[in-house]
């Protein structure tokens, strides 16, 4: 009897200490994805889309811009891989990021299919298309 009290008591400690886990890692993503390179990222991304510039005219004329893009989007991709693979809550996660990521949908959507085309970019966003769906952007790329 003592011994499965003590095997009930590890269980819930181990459930409670992932559970924290899981939580403490999206609030640590949450912190990288407002930093200033992740959100000045953001904002160019939005600012070339909306503008109609080429993206890849962008990548050869302005590199650091194109690079603070690239980084804004790879933080939307590892909140989408975390969130994926269940290393962060995803009720929280879409929470806390859903709105903003439908958002900006478009624009990313846009900056993911030209990288895509142009640069045999590699399906390592099919995270950021399943997370998109789950936050309810109205996706159009096939991941």
């Amino acid at each position: 009897m003592v011994a499965l009290l003590a095997l009930i008591a590890s269980v819930i400690a181990a459930l409670y200490a992932r559970s924290v886990s899981r939580n403490t890692d999206l609030m640590h993503l949450h912190e990288y994805l407002m930093t200033r390179d992740v959100q000045a990222g953001r904002r160019e991304l939005h600012r070339v889309f909306n503008s109609g510039a080429d993206w890849a005219k962008t990548k050869k004329r302005h590199p650091e811009q194109f690079d603070a893009i690239n980084h804004a989007v790879s933080a939307y991709q590892r909140l989408a891989q975390y969130t994926r693979l269940g290393y962060v809550p995803k009720k929280r996660a879409v929470r806390l990021w859903g709105s903003r990521l439908v958002a900006s949908w478009p624009a990313i959507e846009s900056f993911v299919a030209s990288r895509r085309e142009t640069e045999n970019y590699p399906k390592s966003s099919q995270s950021l298309v399943w997370f998109a769906r789950e936050c309810g952007a109205p996706v159009s790329l096939i991941d």
